[in-house]
């Protein structure tokens, strides 16, 4: 009888986990009204907290035959940080160009998102450093409810910066 009680008790922690899931997608869209041919696929199931997140750069609209990992935490970025962005979402490391590259290049992505489509206010930035630490460029616009589809996107679709 106690192992029975223990395998319901285990099952009804682990359906609980599974019910708390919180998933979320969306397109980023690009500086001039475009949309970038990645999209974020990112969630948080609670397996190592309430503030970890974990997903994918889906690269399948960019021709590319896998996707870039995902892993993040919850954060804000205040108003008084001068950012374009700012707000509460996740900050995340993306190894989009070792994806893109399909090897190691040293070049880093991260990339703070507000979990919230808006044409009113910019949703995503994110910050890229080459393998000799510098950081180069910013890159932001707003987050889009919608996803790139190969033929069926509005606006001009582009991949973004990229490393050699």
């Amino acid at each position: 009888m106690k192992r029975k009680s223990l395998a319901v008790i285990i099952l009804l922690f682990l359906g609980s986990g599974v019910a708390a899931a919180t998933s979320y997608t969306f397109g980023f869209g690009s500086p001039g009204g475009g949309i970038f041919c990645n999209y974020e696929q990112i969630n948080n199931n609670g397996m190592f907290g309430p503030d970890v997140w974990q997903g994918v750069d889906n690269l399948s609209v960019c021709g590319i035959n896998h996707n870039a990992t995902i892993v993040g935490l919850s954060h804000s970025i205040p108003k008084s940080a001068g950012l374009p962005v700012s707000g509460k979402g996740v900050l995340y490391a993306d190894d989009i160009y070792d994806a893109f590259s399909g090897k190691y290049t040293g070049y880093q992505w991260l990339l703070f998102t507000r979990l919230k489509c808006s044409f009113k206010q910019y949703g995503w930035i994110g910050f890229a450093t080459s393998p000799g630490g510098i950081v180069f460029g910013d890159n932001y616009d707003y987050l889009l409810c919608s996803i790139p589809a190969a033929g069926k996107h509005n606006g001009r679709m582009t991949t973004g910066m990229r490393a050699k």
